[in-house]
């Protein structure tokens, strides 16, 4: 009787091992969301065996299960961007938070963005800013585009026609119609350097910033070989310049992931306000550093968030 007890007992421990593996909560999908921290060579270095880290965030968006929401600026009530994103991320599947583009101040609560800017369909800041070359549009479905001003080329689409336009956002007409779409679609736009576009690197090294070295990160949309798009973040914790960190970068996303067009490549400013948090698939945040921003700044003093998720 005792054997049979004992039995029982077993059995039931094992089934409630396989049940709370696979009841187990599961934020995302591992096949479309992925980490890895490596050692490569230094670029430039001819000594082999000095290697840097380089912490990799890979997303893809095949069925579009992985969206991207970002937070511009503070709302017209005055609500502050940390607010805005903790109310908004309470029923979400967040697998990423980084500060985005440039502000004119550190000082989230009278920060306001450099450039085009509309958050959500409101209008932030109506001047194009020439100084940042690209400007990026993220949908209310969840898509990112992006594309170098100069060239005239952006394209939108209408969610309800599904027809689609080319803008110049130079051009006054253009760049009014182009703001009456953001307002109807709830779209969110910003301005911000755009270091390779359709595989071309824009940047040129420029002798005066060869001692400005600091922590790098971007955000890079890319084709893979099998078609489909994905997000890669690319964080450079050690010290570089930019034109170093946007090199390093590329060239990783060519040579190491392979991929057969960056289609743009964008900076995340890591500078006074250096936010990020990447979040395992059971949804607690990682511990690595190299997957984390400064960690005496609190969500309230988020000037902008870009913020990745899953649905």
């Amino acid at each position: 009787m005792k054997k049979k007890v004992l039995a029982l007992s077993f059995g039931a421990f094992l089934l409630l091992s396989f049940s709370t593996k696979f009841l187990q909560k599961q934020i995302y999908d591992t096949k479309l969301v992925q980490t890895k921290t490596l050692q490569l060579k230094v670029v430039g270095q001819n000594d082999p065996n000095v290697k840097e880290p380089y912490a990799i965030l890979k997303m893809s968006r095949k069925s579009d299960r992985v969206k991207v929401r970002y937070f511009a600026a503070k709302s017209y009530d005055g609500t502050m961007v940390g607010s805005r994103y903790s109310s908004w991320s309470a029923n979400k599947n967040v697998i990423a938070i980084s500060s985005g583009t440039y502000m004119d101040l550190c000082d989230a609560s009278i920060a306001k963005p450099m450039g085009l800017c509309i958050d959500d369909g409101n209008i932030v800041n109506n001047k194009i800013e020439n100084t940042y070359g690209g400007i990026v549009v993220v949908y209310a479905t969840g898509g990112m585009v992006a594309s170098a001003i100069e060239k005239g080329d952006l394209n939108i689409t209408n969610s309800k026609t599904h027809s689609k336009m080319t803008i110049d956002v130079r051009n006054q007409f253009q760049k009014q119609a182009f703001i009456d779409w953001a307002k109807e679609e709830k779209a969110t736009v910003f301005q911000t350097h755009l270091f390779v576009y359709k595989d071309s690197l824009r940047l040129i090294e420029n002798p005066n910033e060869r001692m400005k070295n600091a922590p790098r990160r971007f955000l890079a949309v890319c084709k893979e070989e099998d078609g489909t798009v994905s997000h890669y973040i690319v964080n450079l914790p050690r010290a570089s310049t930019l034109y170093q960190g946007v090199v390093k970068a590329k060239e990783y996303l060519k040579n190491i992931e392979d991929v057969t067009q960056i289609v743009f490549m964008i900076n995340l400013d890591p500078g006074c306000q250096n936010f990020y948090n990447v979040h395992n698939s059971d949804g607690s945040k990682k511990l690595e550093s190299n997957f984390n921003g400064d960690p005496n700044l609190t969500i309230n003093q988020a000037a902008n968030l870009l913020a990745y998720y899953y649905e």
